[in-house]
């Protein structure tokens, strides 16, 4: 077997490098085969199912390794969706409010979001 392909195996921990190695081993087994095949106990099925399970395997390890940065753009997208609903509802509010200022319903018709914090203006009292 070509001992310059087998130095380049990496070893180690870690599912990355378990994948890199065991398809480095599979078409360097594949490439000799007509050297090795009755001098081994694996098979020609062996080394496409090993060359097989690199592939999944790097796949994984790849929408493993872009997980954070889908998820933090998830996130993003999902804060300025929520910004623009509190902010088109506020519009709302204000809307009511001025259209049915003297009636004074208004927080009946469009409650806050935020029940039980305080109001941001003056006191109902002062308002006229």
């Amino acid at each position: 077997m070509n001992q310059s392909r087998l130095a380049q195996l990496k070893g180690g921990n870690g599912y990355k490098n378990l994948a890199h190695d065991l398809q480095l081993l599979s078409c360097t087994m594949r490439q000799d085969w007509d050297k090795i095949a009755n001098k081994s106990g694996t098979t020609a099925d062996d080394l496409a199912a090993a060359s097989q399970m690199s592939v999944r395997l790097l796949c994984i390890v790849g929408l493993r390794e872009q997980g954070p940065a889908l998820s933090a753009a998830a996130i993003d997208q999902r804060r300025r969706a929520f910004t623009l609903l509190i902010n088109l509802y506020e519009d709302i509010r204000r809307a009511v409010a001025y259209l049915r200022g003297r009636k004074r319903d208004a927080e009946t018709i469009v409650p806050s979001l935020y029940r039980g914090r305080p109001r941001t203006g003056p006191p109902a009292e002062q308002r006229s």
